[in-house]
């Protein structure tokens, strides 16, 4: 809308009390999506991969701790715990995979999740075929309030004998990437 069509602007003697008035009003339009592109344009991303194998019970779930970062603009990713705690609330895009392995044995029920602070959020990839190898993957769109909120990768394995294991050793088989897709 032009500036001389806006109902709230008056001609005459009064013109420019009113395009004082019309610019204070939108002010904070303009500074909030000025905010919004900032935390877009900065805000938190990472890559996180497992270095090495882990290991866990058969038949229970497990949290993957993704122990090498491949990239954390805003140091939100912890390599100890291999949780991604955001500094700036919004929706997280968060992708993830899980290559999964048993060794002298079979994976009978193999799975792949994310967790939002410990429990469950989304599942992603499940095999039931009998195999000793299988990579898994999951994506969703998760909000996060920017202080307290965590995701975290997981796997879940049934094994023939054994115990299920979540392959590392480079960047292409276990890892979870995320970054800010809206603040909010």
């Amino acid at each position: 809308m032009r500036l001389e069509q806006d109902p709230r602007v008056t001609p005459g003697a009064n013109f420019f009390t009113s395009v004082i008035e019309w610019m204070r009003r939108a002010t904070p339009i303009i500074n909030s999506t000025a905010d919004i592109a900032d935390k877009l344009a900065n805000g938190p991303a990472f890559g996180a991969w497992r270095s090495g194998g882990q290991t866990w019970p058969n038949n229970t779930y497990a949290q993957i701790v993704l122990n090498t970062e491949e990239y954390d603009t805003a140091s939100c990713f912890n390599t100890a715990n291999g949780r991604f705690t955001p500094n700036v609330p919004g929706y997280y895009q968060i992708s993830g995979v899980l290559t999964e392995v048993c060794f002298g044995g079979t994976l009978t029920n193999a799975q792949v999740h994310l967790w939002k602070n410990g429990a469950i959020y989304k599942r992603g990839g499940v095999s039931l075929v009998a195999q000793p190898l299988v990579s898994l993957s999951v994506a969703a769109l998760i909000p996060l309030n920017g202080t307290t909120d965590y995701v975290t990768l997981a796997g879940f394995g049934i094994v023939s004998a054994g115990v299920p294991e979540a392959s590392g050793g480079s960047a292409t088989e276990t890892w979870m990437t995320g970054y800010l897709a809206r603040p909010l």
